[in-house]
């Protein structure tokens, strides 16, 4: 696939409490040209600092909600910030 072509896509990834686990999913989509973003379904379990230890140098996009709004609602609230054609629902333990 051309680097243009991945740019047309967007990976939503909806997490509770699964900052133990999300790093492995991010190793196989980081650094090839697609949007990321992850929603924090009011996990608390310390995402935010995990993104910021060990992916600062990349551009995800990280929505912490403060209760958990169900899987639907929060992949409903990323969808709404995808600007490109395409969009993909990921799940944290997917590799």
């Amino acid at each position: 696939m051309n680097k243009e072509k991945k740019k047309d896509l967007t990976i939503i990834i909806v997490t509770y409490k699964s900052a133990h686990i999300i790093g492995q999913a991010l190793t196989n989509i980081v650094g090839k040209g697609y949007r990321i973003i992850i929603i924090d379904n009011g996990s608390n379990d310390n995402l935010e600092v995990f993104l910021k230890e060990n992916y600062s140098h990349l551009e995800i996009e990280l929505i912490l909600l403060e209760n958990n709004c169900g899987f639907g609602r929060a992949n409903n609230l990323a969808l709404e910030k995808v600007t490109t054609k395409y969009a993909l629902i990921q799940n944290p333990d997917a590799v």
